[in-house]
């Protein structure tokens, strides 16, 4: 049984957080969204938050790892005494044979199979159903001159017995934890579809330059980055009146000393990893021009470009 894959990127616990601002969103401005659509009602927009609430509180697979976990030693435990036994079963059927029998005879009681590995509980169980036929079928040969135990047989099938319980249990709870896993991602795979959706509305619904803020925050990416404490920032190009690029412009932050940067010879410039807020104010110098001072709201994950104008000094 295979785990699913999530349809959606960040931490599952932002993106809870995520989902339940869009869902906050939607419910704020439902009149223009039901008058769009007569799905959105609010009571749709109430059973979507009780769906996120319980999409939230399922367990994920996390209670069946550690049952699973449980199930695991057990399963070692039993695999290991298999292995123990059939190293035992392998220096009776040595001192039964020949020379010239012993490689065909340790290949029927599983030899390649006990070479797999360790941890190879397929191959124990491949080794298992060679070996005890093997036993019971030579038990005679293998009892003979006190060489075999006469209670090895029924230790070895005892063994072998609670090896396969305990595969059976071990198997079960993985596609216990595999199939909680899946449920979750199941439900939250379908939440965000919805999320989209909403996103796709809302582009249509507020369209327009004076909307573009509003559209921004009905998507999941931008949600996100605002919660990841997403960074914004600012580019821009400097020039003369007469459109001459000007190299060598210092930009700064009157609130931010770290912020700076300089314009290379295409009159470019760029900062990132700017913070989040409003009316920062952005200086702009250079020797023989006046200074600009220039007020930018930043916003998480937006990049703000700006084109100015640097007028010279007059006594420059």
């Amino acid at each position: 049984m295979n785990i699913l894959f999530s349809l959606f990127a960040g931490p599952i616990r932002l993106f809870y957080q995520a989902l339940a601002k869009i869902f906050g969103l939607l419910e704020e401005n439902l009149p223009a969204f039901s008058s769009f659509k007569p799905l959105y009602t609010a009571a749709y927009v109430s059973t979507l938050k009780a769906r996120l609430i319980a999409a939230k509180a399922l367990p994920g697979g996390s209670g069946g790892i550690s049952k699973r976990a449980v199930e695991r030693v057990k399963l070692q435990s039993a695999n290991d005494l298999v292995r123990l036994l059939w190293q035992s079963l392998k220096q009776y059927v040595i001192a039964c044979y020949p020379e010239s029998e012993r490689e065909s005879r340790l290949n029927e009681i599983g030899a390649a199979e006990y070479a797999m590995g360790y941890e190879n509980w397929g191959a124990t169980d491949q080794l298992s159903e060679k070996a005890l036929p093997f036993v019971e079928a030579n038990e005679t040969a293998l009892l003979a001159n006190d060489n075999m135990p006469d209670t090895f047989k029924l230790e070895f099938k005892d063994a072998i017995k609670a090896f396969g319980t305990a595969l059976t249990a071990f198997n079960t709870a993985t596609n216990s934890k595999v199939l909680a896993k899946n449920k979750k991602i199941e439900e939250n795979n379908s939440l965000y579809k919805t999320a989209v959706t909403i996103g796709k509305d809302a582009a249509i619904i507020f369209r327009g330059k004076s909307n573009a803020e509003l559209r921004r925050m009905f998507t999941y990416s931008y949600q996100l980055a605002v919660l990841r404490g997403g960074f914004a920032s600012l580019r821009g190009w400097l020039q003369t009146e007469d459109g001459t690029v000007l190299e060598g412009v210092k930009v700064s932050c009157d609130t931010e000393p770290t912020w700076t940067a300089v314009t290379d010879a295409k009159g470019y410039f760029k900062m990132l990893k700017l913070k989040e807020g409003t009316d920062r104010i952005f200086r702009f110098e250079k020797p023989g021009f006046e200074t600009i001072e220039l007020p930018v709201t930043l916003k998480a994950a937006t990049a703000k470009t700006v084109k100015l104008v640097m007028v010279p000094l007059v006594n420059a």
